[in-house]
């Protein structure tokens, strides 16, 4: 019962809905900054540090949204979003590329792939959350 309540202060509002974060992130200290960050802003971070990792991840977790950097030491943030996209379970989860390349040609490939934000690092808290917000609303999701 008690479930049931809480579940329904979600649905009106009344209690904000915690959103479900996978930063796909080789390198420790960047996710450890991003994990802090998104955390004090009341959102669940997991992280993952390749490619393949971060895919099975997507599976296993179903995030609310994915935070994908782009050279990874497996495979690159391209290859991560084409293989999360034939996948009836991850196909759907929004994807924000947050990473230091600053190549076009990527940015357009990470677009026509279904990306919905593309940050470039150094990240700013304030333009980071903006993106989660935007994003999310589009989804259907409520921050």
């Amino acid at each position: 019962m008690a479930e049931q309540n809480i579940e329904a202060r979600y649905a009106t509002g009344e209690l904000p809905r915690l959103i479900n974060i996978l930063y796909i992130e080789d390198n420790r200290m960047n996710a450890d900054l991003m994990v802090r960050r998104l955390r004090r802003k009341n959102m669940v971070v997991l992280t993952s540090e390749t490619g393949r990792e971060g895919i099975e991840s997507a599976m296993r977790h179903q995030p609310d949204l994915i935070l994908l950097d782009f050279n990874l030491p497996d495979i690159n943030g391209l290859e991560v979003m084409k293989r999360l996209r034939k996948f009836e379970d991850t196909a759907n989860i929004p994807i924000v590329m947050v990473t230091s390349t600053t190549d076009t040609a990527i940015r357009h490939q990470a677009y026509d792939l279904g990306c919905r934000g593309y940050l470039l690092k150094p990240i700013i808290t304030v333009e980071l959350i903006m993106m989660i917000e935007r994003v999310m609303s589009k989804s259907g999701a409520a921050v």
